[in-house]
């Protein structure tokens, strides 16, 4: 009689045990993204280039053997698109650093990648002079959207001038993303600012219609669109990313977030977060999928798609910079792919040059591009990127 009793309680332990496994491999609270990318290789894995925003770049499209070497090995490496970052200062009369950092700059370099690549080439107009205010970087072209009617018809204007100039190529090999990290938090986010960016934003989105119908264009939100951000106590700053982003009434539109989320871990540098060396750890891995969780039952709610525009990590860099080992970026990257890319969200990279580069770092953090672009293996495994 006993060994029929164990007997027996040993097998509700296995079925118990058996069902739950079950229950956890089936995901069955994992969110999932349902309303897709309108481009396939918008919901795949990209990198943005800071050539035509930084003011360190050395990439200049007048020299097209030389600009179109950083960009031509990318799809043989599985890339799926590459975004201009371009500085728009002279959207309100500002000079940016670089003499190709202009209107004219920005078309050139597409056609260069568009004419020469298969690569989805995204056009990313970005603020660059900026001042501290309150403890945050403000810049002026954020400021004069926020403030100034006349500088958000010229920055509708400066859209419509740019897809005049590219109509011709079709939506799936080009696609524009208004505004990088739109501000509007003097001295904080709000519904108010929030609706004046998502007025400014879909007044130009309109405006680039009128030129081309089916054109994909790329909204992100205020406050940065960096919707996971903590507070010192390790809680969510905003209660929804509704509070910094919400649709507006137009079709073929994907909402973008940001996120440098666990900070202590992305951001390990002197002059970032204060230190390095760490490690990539369970809790940091458990922010990621809680991160990527919130935005696709965001995206959900919505019934919008929606891409992570910026995420990235400062690469190891031997006594100077960087986690603990060059795999612990990799093991990042591996999250972010399982977590985002596979269920539905398109990545961007931040960046395919500087500290946070795809490449094995050799300089210093001042170095533009290292001068062998050896591969970070770590960080192509983490991606399923090939490597050459």
């Amino acid at each position: 009689m006993v060994r029929i009793a164990i007997t027996f309680v040993f097998a509700l332990m296995v079925s118990a045990t058996a069902w739950a496994g079950n229950w956890n491999s089936s995901s069955s609270t994992q969110a999932i993204l349902q309303t897709q990318n309108p481009i396939a290789a918008l919901s795949g894995f990209g990198l943005n280039s800071m050539a035509l925003w930084s003011g360190a770049s050395r990439t200049s499209p007048d020299f097209e053997a030389d600009f179109l070497k950083h960009y031509k090995s990318l799809e043989t490496f599985g890339v799926k698109h590459i975004v201009l970052v371009s500085c728009a200062d002279w959207v309100i009369n500002l000079r940016c650093k670089k003499p190709w950092q202009t209107m004219n700059g920005v078309i050139q370099s597409s056609k260069l990648i568009l004419d020469n690549t298969n690569l989805h080439v995204v056009i990313q107009l970005k603020a660059y002079k900026q001042e501290k205010v309150n403890g945050k970087n403000i810049s002026d072209l954020n400021m004069a959207l926020e403030k100034n009617d006349a500088a958000a018809v010229a920055f509708a204007d400066s859209w419509k001038a740019i897809a005049q100039k590219l109509r011709s190529y079709p939506p799936h090999r080009l696609s524009f993303n208004l505004l990088n990290e739109p501000e509007f938090e003097i001295p904080k986010p709000n519904r108010s600012k929030r609706d004046r960016w998502l007025s400014v934003a879909k007044k130009t989105a309109e405006t680039i219609r009128s030129v081309s119908p089916d054109r994909t264009i790329i909204i992100e939100g205020i406050g940065k669109s960096l919707f996971a951000n903590r507070n010192k106590n390790g809680g969510q700053k905003y209660s929804s990313p509704d509070e910094l982003l919400k649709p507006i009434e137009l079709e073929n539109i994907i909402y973008a977030f940001h996120n440098y989320e666990p900070e202590e871990f992305l951001q390990q540098a002197k002059y970032r977060y204060g230190s390095y060396g760490r490690e990539y750890s369970n809790k940091h891995s458990k922010m990621v999928f809680s991160d990527a969780q919130r935005a696709i039952k965001w995206a959900n709610k919505h019934k919008v798609p929606v891409m992570l525009t910026e995420t990235g990590c400062i690469g190891y860099l031997d006594g100077k910079e960087g986690p603990k080992s060059n795999d612990d970026c990799g093991k990042f990257a591996a999250d972010i792919q399982k977590h985002y890319i596979e269920n539905g969200v398109g990545v961007t990279w931040w960046a395919l040059e500087k500290e946070k580069t795809i490449y094995d770092r050799t300089c210093e953090k001042d170095c533009w591009m290292p001068s062998k672009l050896t591969p970070n293996k770590a960080i192509f495994q983490g991606f399923k990127l090939k490597v050459n």
